[in-house]
């Protein structure tokens, strides 16, 4: 699947209100357990993109799921992007 794919399966409300807001969470985001935007960005990555796995306080996963989370920014703005334009149809 690719990271465009991914990127769509978070809905519109989640990727606006959360994840591309003025705090920018993802770039704000240390991959540590208890950094509350990990905390939210594990929430969005467990409910939408793998609601099957078990939530981890691993280290390696955290750093990866934060990693795909960077990877998939220009494809959630993009999202974005055509979101508020058929919005403004």
């Amino acid at each position: 699947m690719s990271i465009k794919n991914i990127a769509a399966k978070i809905p519109d409300e989640v990727r606006s209100q959360v994840l591309l807001t003025e705090s920018d969470i993802i770039s704000n985001t240390v991959a540590v357990w208890d950094n509350s935007n990990m905390q939210k960005l594990l929430k969005i990555w467990h409910t939408f993109i793998e609601p099957g796995k078990e939530v981890t306080s691993c280290p390696i996963c955290l750093r990866n799921i934060l990693t795909n989370f960077n990877q998939m920014k220009p494809f959630l703005i993009e999202l974005e992007n055509e979101y508020q334009k058929l919005q403004r149809l």
